[in-house]
């Protein structure tokens, strides 16, 4: 997903944490978003685009076809949602249009409390496709990993007994919860409480060349290749050595600041009317 929400902050001296208390959201997700891990929701797509002082189809390139061929679809169609793809097309170009607030509820095996994560739109969708997908007992191992608010987490699927998507009507207001994430927590098989782990950030090692970190290396092989007898290993904030044995792993969370501590915020030096109908249109719709 492209923007050019960091070039015209940068441009116009607009620090992150400014650019978040502006809009009504969080310094976390203005990183988030410049960077291109999130689309940005229709209202939270319009605040940066009255702030920053330019038109959706320049803050969002691509948008503005989009965008109509959305609007479209809803006329059409107007009893139904959109489809997946029709979502997740506009949200190529970087707006998110479901206005939903999705809840994934998660029960391990053998584990007596569910698990509660609230998702983005994109990562909904984008899970619903991948727990089906338990991979048989002979081949290699199957995590799904997903980002949350505020942390990764990754799903051991031979433990996922059960899981459901929830939705809450739409929201006139923008979220702004900041990271509540402290500690990473490691669910065993069979163990009803999680480990818990303080950490320090995830630096690359400057001695190593291909180190990008423990829990982004931890995480880089549950989605590449892992076996049972395989053990994930990082160090606590003690300075004290942790295995985890992937077989017996049901599910990991990290904070995200873990993992993203090279995204510190950076001090910065200093037919468009057609476009809003569209917009407003959509956003009248969604939230009908």
């Amino acid at each position: 997903m492209h923007n050019k929400i960091k070039a015209l902050r940068s441009k116009n001296g607009i620090s992150q944490r400014e650019l978040a208390k502006r809009v009504g959201t969080s310094q976390q997700q203005i990183q988030r978003l410049e960077t291109g891990q999130v689309a940005a929701r229709v209202e939270l797509a319009r605040k940066l685009s009255d702030s920053l002082g330019v038109p959706l189809s320049v803050l969002f390139p691509g948008s503005k076809k989009a965008l109509g061929k959305f609007s479209k679809g809803i006329k059409e169609e107007p009893r139904y949602l959109p489809s997946n793809e029709a979502y997740d097309e506009l949200a190529q170009t970087g707006i998110e249009a479901d206005p939903r607030l999705w809840t994934f509820f998660v029960l391990l095996r053998s584990h007596k409390k569910v698990i509660k994560f609230e998702l983005e739109p994109a990562e909904k969708r984008r899970l619903f496709r991948l727990v089906q997908e338990e991979k048989e007992a002979a081949e290699t191992m199957s995590f799904v990993l997903f980002d949350t608010i505020d942390e990764r987490v990754a799903i051991n699927l031979r433990e996922l007994a059960y899981c459901h998507f929830l939705f809450d009507a739409p929201s006139n207001s923008v979220r702004t919860e900041e990271s509540s994430m402290l500690r990473v927590m490691a669910y065993l098989c069979g163990n009803h409480e999680p480990f818990e782990f303080g950490v320090e950030p995830d630096f690359d090692s400057p001695d190593e060349e291909d180190d990008s970190g423990a829990f982004r290396n931890i995480f880089f092989y549950m989605e590449t290749h892992v076996e049972e007898h395989d053990r994930f290993y990082f160090v606590d904030e003690d300075g004290e050595d942790v295995f985890l044995r992937a077989g017996d792993l049901a599910l990991l969370r990290v904070p995200l600041w873990v993992i993203s501590a090279d995204m510190d915020e950076e001090e910065d030096e200093g037919d468009d009317d057609e476009e809003d109908l569209v917009v407003d249109e959509l956003a009248t719709t969604t939230n009908s």
